[in-house]
C-alpha cells in the first residue's frame, strides 16, 4: 500500500498537471475571494477599494472545487484502463480495498497541499482585521477549512468513483463536474420542489447537498452531523469504487 501511496502521490509533480492545479485552485479561490466595494466608481484608490472577506471565499469553494477536483480524480482509474497498468495491479496481493484507499489517501495528500496553498488568503484577513481580536476570526476560518477538506474529500471519493467506471479521462472529468454540481446546487432544487410543503420538508431534500452542510462550517458551527456526513460519504463512494476495482480486475 505504500508503494502505491509513493508512486501516486509523487505523480503530481512529475508533470506540470500538479502545478497547473495548485496555481488554479489558489488562483480561483483568491480572486473570488476578492470582494470589490462601490467605491471603485467613486474615485477611490483601486487597492483601498478592494478587501479579501473569507465570506465571499467560503462562498466559492464549493463551486471551485467541484471545477478543479475532478481534475485530480479523473486519472485516478481511467488512466490504468488507458494503459492496461490495471493487469499488473491484479497481479499485486493487494485487494481492491487496498489500492482504492492507496490511491485515495495520495489524492488526499496532494489536496491537502493546495489547500493549505490558499492560507495567504486568511492571513491576509486576519492582518487586515488587526483592529479586532483575533479569536473574532479564528473559529470561522478554522471550521471553514475543515468543512473544505471534508468537501473536498468527498469530491475526490465521487470523482474516484466515476473514474472505476469511465475509460476516459475527460469523460470521468465531466461526469464528476455534473454529478458534484448538481450536489451542491440541490439545496436549491430542494427548495423549489419542496414549496408548499413546510419548513421540515426543505431542510429533509436540503440534507443531501454538499453545499448545506460546510456553509453550516464555514458560518463557525463546528457539527458532528456535518462531519460524520461528509464522512459518510466519502467512505460510501469509495466503497462504490472498490466494488467496481474489484470486478474489473479479474474479468
Amino acid at each position: 500500500m505504500k508503494a502505491i501511496f509513493k508512486r501516486e502521490f509523487f505523480a503530481y509533480f512529475a508533470t506540470p498537471m500538479g502545478f497547473v492545479l495548485v496555481v488554479a485552485f489558489v488562483g480561483l479561490l483568491g480572486l473570488m475571494g476578492l470582494h470589490v466595494t462601490p467605491r471603485v466608481s467613486s474615485g477611490a484608490d483601486w487597492f483601498d477599494a478592494r478587501r479579501l472577506t473569507m465570506e465571499s471565499f467560503f462562498l466559492s469553494f464549493p463551486w471551485v472545487a467541484a471545477v478543479v477536483l475532478p481534475a485530480l480524480s479523473m486519472r485516478s482509474w481511467s488512466e490504468e484502463y488507458r494503459t492496461n497498468t490495471i493487469q499488473l495491479l491484479a497481479t499485486l496481493p493487494h485487494k481492491g480495498a487496498t489500492l482504492v484507499l492507496a490511491k485515495y489517501l495520495a489524492m488526499l495528500g496532494f489536496f491537502a497541499l493546495m489547500l493549505a496553498g490558499t492560507l495567504i488568503w486568511p492571513l491576509l484577513v486576519i492582518a487586515g482585521g488587526a483592529d479586532q481580536p483575533l479569536g473574532a476570526d479564528l473559529p470561522p476560518i478554522l471550521s471553514g477549512y475543515l468543512g473544505a477538506f471534508l468537501l473536498g474529500a468527498s469530491v475526490l471519493a465521487i470523482g474516484m468513483w466515476i473514474s472505476s467506471l469511465a475509460r476516459n479521462q475527460m469523460v470521468a472529468y465531466l461526469m464528476t463536474l455534473l454529478l458534484c454540481g448538481a450536489l451542491i446546487a440541490w439545496r436549491f432544487f430542494a427548495g423549489v420542489a419542496s414549496q408548499g410543503m413546510g419548513h421540515g420538508a426543505t431542510m429533509l431534500f436540503s440534507y443531501f447537498s454538499l453545499e448545506l452542510h460546510f456553509s453550516r462550517l464555514a458560518m463557525g458551527e463546528l457539527r458532528l452531523d456535518a462531519i460524520v456526513w461528509y464522512c459518510s460519504l466519502s467512505a460510501a463512494f469509495l466503497a462504490f469504487a472498490t466494488m467496481v476495482v474489484e470486478g474489473r480486475r479479474y474479468r
